[in-house]
């Protein structure tokens, strides 16, 4: 049994040094920093009230329209007590053309590139970055500076008055 940020791990039979983690609804098999994403639920629901939640109808028509092939996420925990940055690319497939958009909700989006051009940060609104023209093959990263959080979402960094030592924590929930 190992565990990530208080949450546990279960090994993957068949398949040595390879785990597989809840996201909230979502199962993801994780080898080494890479996440790739097995199943997909079409019931996703927003947690953070601040946030708008993804309805049943838009999780139905991007379920429809992309299959997310892999997560890349980088965190440089490095910077202050109040923000750290950090870099996610997303591979996936997608029906020629489609649209959508992908969450995040920074405290400062410093860039976003999809398949090779940059999109514009101004076009995030609402903590939706719109995604269009889509190509059958995609990826998408994102390099944010993002803030930490102690409402039960997102990473929460805590320094522990008893011994002063800094620690980190997350249920892997968006914020």
């Amino acid at each position: 049994d190992r565990s990530l940020g208080g949450v546990a791990l279960s090994p993957l039979p068949n398949r040595p040094g390879e785990v597989e983690i809840a996201l909230g609804v979502l199962t993801h098999r994780c080898s080494s920093i890479a996440m790739r994403n097995e199943t997909a639920r079409a019931d996703l629901i927003g947690q953070d009230k601040r946030m708008p939640s993804l309805t049943r109808a838009e999780a139905t028509a991007r379920r429809a329209s992309i299959t997310v092939e892999s997560y890349d996420v980088d965190l440089d925990l490095t910077g202050d007590a109040e923000r750290f940055r950090s870099a996610v690319t997303i591979r996936f497939r997608a029906t020629p053309g489609a649209e959508t958009f992908v969450d995040v909700k920074p405290r400062r989006l410093l860039a976003a590139r999809l398949n090779g051009s940059d999109l514009d940060p101004a076009l995030l609104a609402g903590d939706r970055l719109p995604l269009t023209g889509l190509a059958a093959t995609n990826t998408l990263t994102v390099e944010a500076e993002m803030a930490y959080s102690n409402t039960g979402e997102g990473l929460h960094r805590f320094v522990d008055p008893a011994d002063g030592e800094t620690y980190l924590y997350s249920q892997f929930e968006t914020a």
